[in-house]
């Protein structure tokens, strides 16, 4: 009976150890170190932004914590253009404006593995962003004006014409973002909730009357008239860009994917 028993006792011993010496063979084969690239996109009740995050993720996905450093390059997009708008102020239509930005971020995120092994995570975050805010842009419809029988005639929407603010945004902002999400050493699915800590527009701006020359040979928005051939707007008075100006909340997605894990040698 004991020939029997010991083999028996062997077997089941190599049977048990096995899945966890898989396991451990495959957390092994996860590398410390990862570089991800991905996309997002956030908006809040007046703007719509999209980035390309490409950070290092230091730290396993099944670690407790792992820290996230990369940079970020995002597109702020604010206002509407769905509509002719009347500026009461200054007595003409407009196709409604937008304004845009690009911002460069440099971040570092902690995250918290709520759950976690060699196949899947679940995650909670939160992350420090320094932005650089650059070329600031007003997209404006600019209407030919004609005088057709003693009256005003606006003909739209020949082409938007772009014009470049330099006085629109500040030029560094500060913003903070809480995330969860799920994922596994390839690739995460994330929620996130970013809230600005310093405003992106300069709002004195946005209040105040910006000059642009109507016949767009010179681009540049200013503060004050060139000539007395140039025509002011009041961002204010504009109702979408004047909330998209004053939001700091947004509420966005983002897809990421993981090279050079090490998942795939296992």
């Amino acid at each position: 009976m004991k020939r029997f028993l010991t083999p028996l006792f062997l077997l089941s011993v190599m049977f048990l150890a096995t899945p966890t010496t898989q396991a451990q063979r495959a957390k092994d084969n996860i590398r410390p170190i990862a570089v991800g690239i991905g996309a997002d996109i956030d908006g809040s009740f007046g703007a719509f932004n999209w980035g390309i995050p490409i950070e290092v993720r230091l730290g396993r996905a099944s670690d407790p914590f792992t820290l996230h450093i990369g940079e970020r390059i995002s597109f702020h997009r604010g206002g509407g253009d769905s509509s002719d708008y009347w500026d009461p102020g200054y007595g003409m239509w407009l196709f409604e404006p937008t304004i845009s930005f690009t911002q460069f971020s440099t971040y570092i995120n902690g995250r918290w593995n709520c759950y976690r092994s060699s196949e899947f995570t679940a995650f909670v975050g939160a992350g420090y962003y320094m932005n650089i805010n650059s070329n600031p842009r007003l997209n404006l419809d600019i209407p030919n004006i004609s005088l057709i029988n003693n009256n005003i005639v606006y003909t739209y929407h020949d082409g938007r014409r772009r014009f470049y603010c330099d006085d629109l945004v500040n030029r560094i902002s500060h913003s903070m973002r809480i995330e969860v999400g799920v994922g596994s050493p390839v690739f995460e699915i994330t929620a996130f909730l970013s809230f600005d800590l310093t405003r992106n527009f300069k709002r004195s701006v946005i209040r105040n009357n910006v000059y642009y020359d109507p016949y767009c040979i010179d681009r540049n928005v200013g503060l004050y008239p060139v000539d007395a051939s140039y025509s002011a707007i009041n961002l204010a008075s504009l109702e979408d860009i004047n909330n998209a100006t004053r939001d700091i909340v947004f509420v966005g997605c983002g897809l990421k994917f993981f090279l050079f894990s090490g998942y795939f040698n296992k």
